[in-house]
């Protein structure tokens, strides 16, 4: 199921566009053509009760809808817009704080501080998503940290994303990120819907999306239960070892280290869904089976460009096709090390080899580098030259271009000997 934290349903503010006011019949209509189950109406500081009661009644449970709205929120000087997302149940009291925090005030003109948007409405357990890096305009980490201080559960805030790149990032960092459609039309949101994002586990309700948020382990294992599993008994390895594993009609993950027998796992399940007729296909990473199906040691490799005054680099293609991937190190080898060096660099007063040699090399090579850039240009310059043409015959040319050849070559040997 697809859910849409970011919903408009009305024009509510100047540059808002016409195409998001959408009646409740249209609004149903074109809900239920798409895989969203989820949304939450986001006016800008508006929360339209009787639209909601409206909507909720055409939709008659084809998908939940919460009622929620976009603030716009002063905090030192720097705007930004902030979601507030309440249970459905709390919908009359979400109307009545609304009204009364936005009395007086326009859709345009309506601005309140992060201390009142707790005030207000921290009562009635919200929801806070706040707009977050490149999404204009996006709340500042110290204004979030305002909210978490101000006694908001940190598992109720999310940070909404531009796209499902920007959330995989944010997430990645650790974050609690979402995004939705914001959407402007509503005559392309069918198409909009497609790359929304997907709950893996079914939401029953506002509460208990909030229970999943909080990672309560008898919620999150009541969803897992409630997918299609079966349990299957394989035999993966050469002992006749019988495997019992639950697999479920989703995406499934084995963990273990290397050597456990993963792999093996993964073939058996192949082979038992590939006995009941059903397709099977098997993709393993195996650096013997890359290397062999892309040739990444080049053993098909026979020839050689070999052009005038450009190195074959053969010396070093046969060190790339001898090369074999090492084993992999433990951590108690790395300790080990760690330790034996920092005795023995206690002993030898020594820690680190000296920069100045890795310094000296570096100035070597550059300075070849530079004599052989100079040689090659004179090489250059006497081709072109029409003077030395006159005052030269072919044999003398051709005499000082071998020789100029002869030192350049010099050169370049001598430029990777300073590093080698």
């Amino acid at each position: 199921m697809k859910i849409d934290i970011h919903v408009h349903t009305r024009k509510t503010k100047q540059g808002d566009a016409t195409t998001r006011e959408v009646s409740p019949e249209n609004f149903s209509r074109i809900v239920q053509s798409t895989d969203v189950k989820i949304l939450a109406i986001t006016n800008h500081n508006v929360f339209d009760l009787e639209q909601f009661n409206q909507m909720e009644e055409k939709l008659d449970g084809a998908a939940q809808i919460w009622p929620g709205i976009e603030l716009d929120v002063l905090d030192e000087g720097r705007r930004s817009h902030l979601i507030v997302v309440v249970s459905p149940q709390s919908k009359d009291k979400f109307s009545e704080v609304v009204s009364q925090v936005t009395e007086g005030k326009t859709p345009d003109n309506f601005v309140i501080s992060i201390e009142d948007t707790v005030k207000f409405f921290n009562g009635l357990d919200p929801l806070y998503v706040a707009h977050y890096m490149g999404k204009k305009p996006d709340m500042s980490e110290e204004t979030i940290e305002k909210l978490l201080v101000g006694g908001v559960n940190p598992k109720r805030v999310i940070k909404e994303a531009t796209n499902s790149i920007s959330a995989g990032i944010f997430i990645a960092h650790g974050h609690s990120s979402m995004y939705g459609s914001d959407i402007q039309d509503w005559n392309k949101y069918t198409e909009e819907a497609k790359s929304l994002p997907e709950l893996r586990l079914s939401v029953d309700s506002f509460e208990h999306f909030c229970l999943l948020l909080e990672k309560d382990v008898s919620t999150i294992d009541t969803a897992i239960e409630r997918k299609n599993s079966e349990e299957l008994t394989l035999i993966p390895f050469e002992d006749e070892t019988k495997v019992k594993i639950k697999i479920f009609n989703d995406i499934n993950i084995i963990f273990g280290p290397k050597g456990t027998g993963k792999t093996k796992i993964l073939k058996s399940i192949a082979k038992h869904y590939s006995n009941r007729g059903l397709k099977a296909s098997l993709f393993e990473s195996a650096p013997d089976k890359l290397a062999d199906r892309f040739d990444i040691k080049g053993e098909n490799v026979r020839s050689i460009v070999n052009l005038s005054e450009v190195s074959c680099c053969s010396e070093e293609i046969n060190r790339i096709k001898k090369a074999k991937e090492t084993d992999i190190t433990s951590l108690h080898k790395y300790v080990e090390f760690f330790n034996s060096e920092n005795k023995n660099a206690k002993k030898m007063k020594v820690k680190d080899l000296p920069k100045l040699i890795s310094e000296n090399s570096d100035s070597k090579f550059n300075e070849y580098q530079d004599a052989y850039k100079k040689v090659k240009d004179m090489l250059v310059f006497l081709k072109q030259n029409g003077p030395i043409n006159e005052v030269t015959n072919e044999q003398e040319r051709t005499q000082l271009s071998d020789s100029l050849n002869y030192v350049s070559s010099k050169l370049s040997e001598g430029a990777w000997d300073s590093v080698l």
